[in-house]
C-alpha cells in the first residue's frame, strides 16, 4: 500500500447515545491491544471509539491529543477519505433534493468551455461515486512538490485542462478502480449544481440537521486547539490542504463522537433528516474486489459472516482513520491516530474485526 491511501485508495450531543468514557466503554481485549500498539508508535497515539447497541465507549491511548485534559470524544482529526461517505450523502441528498440524478452525465454540469472526449462527457455522478468512471486515482497534471501536501495547489483550471485532455481506453462505466479524481470531481458538481460551496453544503445538509458539531472543512481557533498533531514517524507535519478540486476527496475534519453519532443515526434511527439519501447511499452499485465487497455512494460494502458493514478508511500525511458499522449487531467502531503506522492501525482494526463476541 502507498503511503498515502489517497494516492489508492464538539461536545458530544445528548440523545441519541449513552457515553461510557469513565471506563472506555471498550472491550477490554481491544482497549489492551490498542494500548499496547499506542505503546510501541514512534510519536502520537489513537483514540478509539466502539458502540454497542447504543452505548458508545472511548478510549485514548499514547498522545493523540495536542494538549493535557481533552475528552477523546472531542480531540479532532483529519478523516482522510472517509469524506468520501460524506460526499456520497451529500449526492444521495441532492437526488432527493431533485438538483440532481445519478445518471446524469458531468457534461450536464461543467461549463460548455469544458470540451471532453465523448467517453468522459459521458461519465455519470454514480459512475463518480462508485469509483466506476474509469478516471485515474489521480489526474497526471498534479504535480505538487511536497509529499506531504499533494493536493493544496491544485486549482479548477488544472482540473478542467485535465478533463479536455483526457482519452479513457473505454467508455464507462468501468470495473470500480479507486479514484480521488472521481469523488474530487463529484464534489465539484455538487457545488456546481447548487451554486454553493462544499463546506456550505456539508454544514447545511449534514452537519448542521445531524448536530455534529466538529465535521467541518476550516477549524476556529477553539477547534484547532483540540487538533491532533499529525506525526509521520517521529516528525511533525502540517495538515493536508485540499485544492477545490480534491475537497470531495478528503478534505473534512471531524471527532470520534460525530463519527459515532453519524453512524447511529443512519444505523438506528428511523425518522432523521437524512433518511431517503442513506437508504440511497447504502445501495450496493458496483463490485469492488479490491475493496473486498462493493461500492455504494461513497461507502463501502463487506460482508461478515451473515453481516453487511458499511466502511470506509482515510489517511492523510501523518494521520489515519477508521469507520465502520453494522446494523444487524449494532456495532460501530472507530478508529483514529495521529501517526502514519499503518501497522498499527491495521492491527487495531483486524483485531476488532476478529475478537469474539457473544453479543453478535
Amino acid at each position: 500500500m502507498n503511503k498515502f491511501p489517497f494516492l489508492f485508495l464538539g461536545v458530544f450531543a445528548s440523545g441519541f447515545l449513552r457515553s461510557a468514557v469513565a471506563d472506555t466503554g471498550l472491550d477490554p481485549a481491544l482497549a489492551q491491544a490498542v494500548t499496547r500498539a499506542a505503546s510501541q508508535l514512534p510519536a502520537g497515539g489513537f483514540i478509539v471509539a466502539e458502540s454497542r447497541h447504543g452505548v458508545a465507549g472511548y478510549l485514548a491511548a499514547g498522545r493523540p491529543a495536542p494538549m493535557a485534559g481533552i475528552p477523546p470524544e472531542r480531540v479532532i482529526f483529519e478523516i482522510g477519505s472517509i469524506a468520501k461517505v460524506f460526499t456520497g450523502l451529500l449526492l444521495a441528498q441532492a437526488v432527493v433534493e431533485h438538483q440532481v440524478a445519478l445518471d446524469d452525465p458531468i457534461s450536464r454540469y461543467l461549463p460548455p468551455s469544458v470540451t471532453m472526449d465523448p467517453s468522459v462527457a459521458s461519465i455519470t455522478l454514480a459512475q463518480l461515486a462508485t469509483h466506476t468512471s474509469g478516471l485515474p486515482r489521480v489526474p497526471d497534471n498534479l504535480r505538487s512538490v511536497d509529499p506531504f501536501d499533494p493536493f493544496a495547489d491544485y486549482t479548477e483550471a488544472d482540473l478542467y485542462a485535465f478533463l479536455r485532455a483526457f482519452r479513457p481506453t473505454a467508455p464507462p462505466p468501468r470495473p470500480a478502480d479507486y479514484s480521488n479524481l472521481g469523488a474530487g470531481l463529484l464534489g465539484h458538481v455538487l457545488e456546481l449544481a447548487y451554486h454553493e460551496s462544499y463546506g456550505r453544503l456539508l454544514a447545511e445538509k449534514i452537519a448542521q440537521p445531524l448536530r455534529l458539531r466538529d465535521t467541518v472543512l476550516e477549524l476556529n481557533d477553539e477547534q484547532r486547539s483540540r487538533l491532533a498533531l499529525a506525526h509521520v514517524g517521529r516528525v511533525l507535519v502540517s495538515p493536508m490542504r485540499y485544492g477545490d478540486p480534491f475537497i470531495g476527496a478528503g478534505g473534512i475534519y471531524s471527532t470520534a463522537a460525530d463519527l459515532i453519532r453519524l453512524a447511529h443515526v443512519l444505523m438506528l434511527e428511523f425518522d432523521h433528516p437524512l433518511k431517503e439519501a442513506w437508504e440511497l447511499a447504502r445501495q450496493p452499485r458496483a463490485d469492488f474486489p479490491a475493496m473486498n465487497g462493493k461500492a455504494g455512494l461513497g461507502i463501502l460494502l463487506m460482508a461478515r459472516g451473515a453481516s453487511t458493514v458499511y466502511w470506509h478508511g482515510g489517511t492523510s500525511a501523518g494521520t489515519r482513520a477508521h469507520l465502520e458499522w453494522s446494523p444487524a449487531d449494532q456495532h460501530i467502531l472507530v478508529v483514529l491516530m495521529n501517526s502514519d503506522s499503518l501497522a498499527a492501525m491495521n492491527g487495531v482494526v483486524t483485531l476488532y474485526q476478529l475478537k469474539p463476541d457473544q453479543s453478535r
